[in-house]
């Protein structure tokens, strides 16, 4: 057979019929869940609840909801943990409210949330931090 010969390809594997055979021959493990998988996920289930957004509103102490940052965010972990218990998210159902309370830090430092972030911000636009030396606000 001279080189110039056609020579056929083998075909190719099958692909998995199934979910079940395609997670089967699967390469890499799955991570494993975390509570701030499920704290995002929450966050993000609760944001249009006007009771749960109330405690992310205020940026100075004197706002808050509950006179403090720490009360204000220990409520709003406390709604995330209600409806982790109620929704089939164990990880957070059975969280401690501290845990839930620094996992939320986290999330919504992922979405530019934070208080200390909008604190920073004029007008939409971020500002470095300790502002500017002509500024005389309260600080």
């Amino acid at each position: 057979m001279s080189e110039n010969a056609y020579k056929p390809r083998p075909p190719a594997p099958a692909l998995p019929a199934t979910v079940h055979d395609l997670l089967a021959q699967r390469r890499t493990n799955l991570r494993t869940r975390t509570l701030n998988d499920d704290v995002d996920e929450i966050h993000l289930a609760l944001w249009n609840d006007i009771q749960y957004r109330q405690f992310f509103l205020p940026i100075w102490r004197e706002e808050t909801i509950e006179g403090s940052f720490i009360a204000d965010d220990m409520r709003a972990a406390l709604l995330i943990r209600d409806y982790a218990a109620k929704n089939n998210k164990p990880i957070a159902a059975t969280a401690k409210l501290a845990a839930i309370q620094r996992s939320l830090g986290v999330i919504c430092r992922r979405y530019g949330i934070s208080r200390k972030e909008r604190q920073n911000m004029v007008s939409g636009d971020t500002v470095p931090q300790g502002g500017s030396e002509h500024y005389e606000g309260d600080e």
